[in-house]
């Protein structure tokens, strides 16, 4: 979803290769010709502002095009045979790699969907992979020699500011990252290396009882939560989380039999503060990340994604969450779970180059209470919190760059008005379990000022909040 339009990849009968693109009425959708898919190459589109950024081909070359669900424009030509794995957004900029622009080394490069704002940044032997954190895109790198040392690398999308943070221990497996709130992990078959994005020596953890699943990490509220198969009984794993700390690493679950030998256990996101699993025999799971909220969730198999290297997620809307799941009499069936309570991530942050101001919402149990709010920035001294019931659609602020704002301009009100502490702020609101407020649905977003973007302010991302049904 680009600022209220749903773009969907399809191949047409009369186009080829093709965009669905739709604001949810019959007048607003329409089918929109897009260059075909560079050979060998699986990048997938980003938002960048009200615009949607592929990486497609333009006379056999790959090409940077961007659209905003009317027309499509070509951004300009890459060198190379393909883009690979997933380009990340920055602030302003997108991060990517290039694979096969001089000789057999990886081009890492950034673009702000313009000609004269895409530039190349360094060149390596590997990147193995990006995840933005914070407000700097990571990733692991080979600088000189396929077989040499791996290294942590991070960028802010320009040459000047792309650097090595930490040299790792050898795997002959190489290493993954997943970042949660506070860490960043890199996760190698045996290790957990914890970084607080401050110092370059981490906190290692050692796997206790077998082989860590890299591929099927997923954070899960503030932990990360991992599946570690047993070296002593083929087909059984035991599910992990950790909040980056040795004594905070621990086992949430029961041994159990994998669902698949082959790919491990995939954690399905379900809201912001749980995931499903699947379980052979046994049907669904749920887990918060916690051995107490680690549990039987239903005697379904809940299906999700086809496609192993686009991101596995539930589809979610309202505090509903929208799954495939597998009845053994009628089969593959759509169905409806409720999330009790749920926060939606809307627009991305912007405002300065290259940064982002990150906002965060938590919702207790209502018979608990309880809304909590945090945000981060690196710029700015005070942070304004808005609140609107949710709009009909965001309001682009063009003036400001690539600034959407997620919050209703003639009818919201000021949450908090708080100055940053370190860069941050928190606040907890208690929230009684009044009839009232069930269903109800709030959009969130800050502001933090004052700072060098074009209006004085930078914005943070969206939030839907759904309250408990």
């Amino acid at each position: 979803t680009v600022a209220g339009q749903l773009f969907v990849q399809i191949q047409d009968p009369t186009l080829g290769d093709a965009l669905l693109v739709t604001d949810g009425t019959t007048n607003g959708t329409r089918r929109l010709s897009i260059p075909p898919r560079p050979q060998s190459s699986y990048s997938v589109p980003v938002a960048l502002g009200r615009e949607l950024v592929l990486f497609r081909s333009k006379s056999g070359r790959p090409g940077i095009f961007a659209t905003d669900g009317f027309a499509v424009r070509f951004v300009r030509d890459l060198p190379g045979t393909a883009v690979g794995g997933e380009p990340v957004r920055l602030g302003e900029r997108i991060v990517f790699s290039i694979h096969g622009g001089l000789a057999d080394r990886v081009e890492l490069w950034s673009t702000d969907a313009t000609a004269s704002g895409t530039q190349q940044l360094l060149t390596f032997a590997a990147i193995l992979g990006l995840k933005r954190w914070r407000d700097r895109v990571w990733f692991l790198a080979r600088a000189n020699s396929t077989t040499g040392p791996i290294e942590l690398w991070s960028t802010d999308g320009t040459a000047a500011n792309t650097a090595p943070f930490a040299r790792l221990s050898t795997s002959p497996y190489g290493y993954s990252l997943v970042a949660t709130r506070e860490r960043l992990f890199a996760l190698a078959m045996d290790t957990l290396l914890a970084f607080d994005g401050v110092s370059p020596s981490p906190v290692m953890i050692r796997s206790p009882i077998g082989w860590i699943e890299r591929a099927n990490a997923r954070s899960v509220g503030e932990r990360l939560v991992f599946e570690v198969k047993s070296g002593a009984i083929p087909g059984q794993s035991v599910l992990w989380s950790s909040d980056g700390t040795t004594s905070g690493t621990t086992p949430i679950s029961s041994p159990y039999q994998r669902w698949s030998s082959s790919t491990g256990t995939t954690l399905i996101p379900i809201g912001a503060r749980h995931a499903l699993f699947i379980t052979e025999n046994a049907g669904t799971w749920i887990t918060d990340g916690t051995a107490s909220g680690t549990r039987f969730f239903w005697d379904r198999f809940v299906l999700d994604g086809e496609i192993p290297y686009y991101e596995r997620s539930l589809n979610a809307a309202n505090g509903l969450a929208w799954v495939s799941a597998y009845d053994p009499v009628f089969g593959q069936e759509p169905y409806v779970i409720d999330l009790d309570s749920s926060i939606e991530p809307l627009s991305r942050g912007c405002g300065g180059l290259d940064r982002e101001a990150e906002l965060f919402a938590s919702l207790g149990p209502a018979p608990l209470g309880g809304l909590t709010v945090e945000g981060r920035s690196s710029a700015g001294g005070m942070a304004l919190v808005f609140l609107s019931a949710p709009p009909l659609r965001p309001t682009p602020l063009p003036s400001a760059g690539r600034c959407v704002l997620d919050v209703d301009p003639n009818a919201h009100v000021v949450l908090i008005q708080t100055p940053l502490t370190s860069g941050r702020f928190a606040r907890t609101w208690p929230l009684p379990a009044d009839a009232a407020l069930r269903g109800v649905q709030a959009t969130l977003q800050a502001a933090i000022a004052p700072t060098d973007a074009p209006l004085g302010f930078d914005l943070s991302n969206g939030l839907l909040v759904n309250l408990w049904r």
